[in-house]
């Protein structure tokens, strides 16, 4: 019994550590579905070519994710949680004050949603900005990744919800739906057509911005039809 006993933990602890090591596997695989998408595209992602990119063995990508379907939806999900982290992380000291129920104001609002941009628009995440319009090309022809995509994104869009409600706006869902339409746009126009912006988004700026909306989306009655699946790309 005493031997058995002994046996037990380290059976348990081998588990554990083959668990970790395989998690740690399917991590390193997603991430590089994320870099090949932004380096080489679409046409390159297969399971040999992570294989080869990682170094491993053979067949070791096909082992963890058999799918195509799963390999992207893995990158996917390993790209939004990485964004989501920097989205929240930016958006702090406004997550506290409605978690806190304290009043929000716009200043405070806009200067997140200011330090976001500037931490998602860096020259050096222009890769990044590739494989997300990659995964969005890709979606429009699956619409099981798409299904995927909205899922995740929503949780980025039911958080701008409660941000519009607690800036004292009537129709929080038509304002955040809008305001994401607008920074999804800006987002695009800076990795892609920069000319298109005329000029640095600024703190103040944003803040026009914000108050747009809302009086606008206060005006409206009805919400957006499409509002209920908006999500912001920036977010991911």
């Amino acid at each position: 019994m005493a031997k058995a006993a002994a046996d037990k933990p380290s059976g348990a602890g081998e588990k554990s550590r083959s668990t970790a090591t395989a998690m740690a596997r399917k991590r390193l695989i997603a991430g590089a579905v994320v870099d090949i998408l932004a380096t080489e595209g679409a046409r390159a992602l297969t399971h040999r070519r992570i294989d080869s990119f990682l170094e491993l063995p053979l067949g070791a990508t096909s082992y963890y994710f058999p799918r195509r379907f799963e390999l992207l939806k893995a990158g996917f999900n390993r790209m939004f949680d990485d964004g989501f982290e920097e989205f929240t992380r930016c958006y702090r000291a406004v997550i506290q004050r409605i978690d806190a129920d304290e009043p929000l104001d716009v200043e405070l609002t806009a200067t997140a949603a200011h330090r976001h941009w500037k931490a998602i628009t860096q020259p050096s995440r222009r890769d990044l900005a590739i494989a997300r319009f990659e995964f969005y090309l890709l979606a429009t022809h699956d619409p099981k990744l798409l299904a995927v995509q909205n899922e995740r994104r929503r949780q980025v869009f039911e958080l701008m919800i409660r941000v519009f409600t607690a800036l004292g706006c009537r129709n929080a869902r038509r304002a955040a739906s809008e305001f994401s339409s607008r920074a999804q746009g800006d987002y695009i126009s800076h990795f892609i057509a920069p000319s298109l912006i005329q000029t640095e988004r600024t703190p103040e700026e944003l803040a026009v911005r914000i108050r747009q909306i809302i009086a606008e989306s206060d005006a409206i009655q009805a919400d957006r039809t499409s509002a209920q699946g908006q999500a912001a790309l920036i977010a991911i």
